[in-house]
């Protein structure tokens, strides 16, 4: 009668942990050549150019106070070039406010639509309050500016969009334009570019710490935006959160948005 099977465990041993340790060491360095070269060529593809808006007019259509309350529409021309030779532009949403003393007294949601590359679009804004309640003195301050023939708003315009590239398709982006207006010109003129690598690697053969990898990359475009007119500088980050030293640096100017009425 035979007598029990028994097995026994054999150990790691030192040479193992190395092979094993230099595996993961391939592995690793592999990752990153794979990165720099997805990082490398993307940039080289795109080069993305600094967008350029331009407010062309700017004036009120309708004002009018009644108890504290203000309905009024006003209306603005921006322009908006795209000068990317390769790279479009997606505009998802675009909401539009409008404050005085920073109280928002209109608004406006406009159409989202794609730019081409090399493209010039006129975006006509007409934000509109319909009986807004003022609060403090702001009632009175815009009467005496009424009166005067100057009025000066504080115009944003929020807008999320995405990068496309004709060879690499839609490239996302979540951060969000924020452009304060006023009758001056306001460019683009810092476009930080981050690009974030998603790798899919599948190992395809192991043999004497020989490693080959197949790798599916994606690259996705981060773009966060500044934008700067003659008169002033706004911030457009939406994570600054400084708005003290913020407001420090904001120079505002004045534009001409309403003719009194000469007798």
């Amino acid at each position: 009668m035979a007598g029990p099977i028994t097995t026994t465990s054999t150990p790691t041993t030192p040479r193992s942990r190395s092979a094993m340790l230099r595996c993961i060491a391939i592995t690793l360095l592999a990752l990153v050549i794979l990165v720099g070269l997805a990082v490398l060529i993307t940039w080289l593809a795109l080069r993305p150019n600094k967008l350029v808006y331009t407010v062309e007019t700017g004036k009120v259509e309708q004002f009018s106070i009644h108890y504290n309350r203000l309905n009024t529409t006003l209306g603005f021309v921006v322009r908006a070039y795209n000068p990317n030779r390769k790279v479009s532009v997606y505009y998802d949403s675009i909401d539009v406010s409008v404050t005085y003393d920073d109280q928002p007294i209109a608004f406006e949601t406009l159409q989202p639509f794609f730019q081409p590359h090399r493209n010039v679009t006129m975006l006509n804004v007409k934000p509109t309050g319909l009986a807004v309640p003022l609060q403090g003195s702001v009632s009175k301050d815009l009467r005496l500016e009424k009166s005067s023939g100057e009025m000066v708003f504080d115009v944003r315009i929020k807008a999320r969009i995405r990068f496309k590239e004709p060879n690499t398709g839609v490239l996302i982006t979540d951060k969000i334009l924020l452009l304060r207006l006023f009758e001056s010109d306001v460019m683009l003129i810092d476009l930080r570019v981050e690009y974030v690598i998603v790798v899919a690697v599948s190992v395809i053969l192991l043999v004497d710490s020989v490693i080959v990898v197949a790798a599916v990359v994606e690259t996705l475009v981060i773009a966060a935006a500044t934008f700067e007119t003659s008169d002033f500088v706004a911030a457009i980050d939406p994570d600054l959160r400084d708005a003290e030293e913020t407001a420090v640096q904001v120079q505002t100017s004045t534009v001409l948005l309403y003719e009194p009425r000469r007798s």
